[in-house]
């Protein structure tokens, strides 16, 4: 396995001895070495955010699919819950099987529909 050896990187100013350019140079080679870990934070910074708007989203799914349960269970109940003139219908056609008797129960059932009681 390969070892890596560490590099000591140093900055000068440029003065009347070495010159502007040495100083360059080194500026460059800090730069270049320096932008591998600013490009992984800012990839690390991207993954973060990412991550939290799609918890945010997965928590809006959830909460609308409860909702919706909710509604869906609501109305089941509600439909069970309230009789119409079906239910009165099929009790009478339980009780009854004459074609006389299911004519008066036809008719009391579409009466009791529409709040007649006489």
């Amino acid at each position: 396995m390969d070892t890596v050896e560490a590099v000591e990187i140093s900055i000068t100013e440029g003065g009347p001895d070495n010159g502007p350019l040495p100083s360059v140079l080194t500026m460059n080679a800090l730069a270049a070495a320096q932008q591998g870990a600013a490009i992984t934070d800012l990839a690390l910074g991207n993954q973060v955010s990412a991550s939290a708007v799609a918890a945010r989203a997965q928590v809006s799914h959830q909460d609308a699919l409860n909702r919706l349960r909710q509604m869906i269970l609501s109305r089941a109940v509600m439909t069970v819950d309230t009789p119409g003139p079906k239910l009165a219908r099929s009790t009478t056609v339980v009780l009854t099987s004459s074609a006389l008797a299911q004519d008066i129960a036809d008719l009391k059932a579409s009466t009791a529909a529409f709040g007649d009681t006489k």
